[in-house]
């Protein structure tokens, strides 16, 4: 499953030596530039709206990601549709994050965030 980056993101240095001590010469995470192709079995999963509805970091690259990236956002809907539709929790604090929640995605855009051509990388 193949996915492409829309920005330059922070992730794990595929070459850091264990057995050396993390460094500048061997960082444990390194910069992945705008346009990286990320081949993993989660990869959809950069794909996805986040918790408290953070953006997506990366666009389906294959046809096996973008079947996920569909089912995902199926679920997505149905699981906004029951949290705007459901009663909130009693306790004080379980309703303060209930209320965090409605507010966060009360206006959430269930399509992936448009990206210019000029802001994408040719790979």
């Amino acid at each position: 499953m193949k996915v492409k980056l829309y920005s330059d993101q922070a992730g794990p240095n595929y070459y850091f030596d264990s057995g050396r001590p993390a460094g500048h010469d061997n960082p444990r995470e390194v910069i992945h530039p705008r346009g990286t192709i990320i081949d993993h079995p989660s990869a959809h999963r950069l794909c996805c709206w986040g918790y408290m509805n953070a953006p997506p970091v990366a666009e389906p690259f294959d046809s096996e990601a973008k079947a996920k990236y569909a089912e995902h956002q199926a679920q997505r809907k149905n699981a906004i549709a029951i949290l705007m539709g459901s009663k909130p929790p009693k306790k004080k604090a379980a309703k303060k994050h209930f209320d965090d929640l409605q507010r966060a995605y009360a206006n959430a855009d269930l399509e992936a965030p448009a990206v210019a051509d000029d802001d994408k990388t040719k790979v």
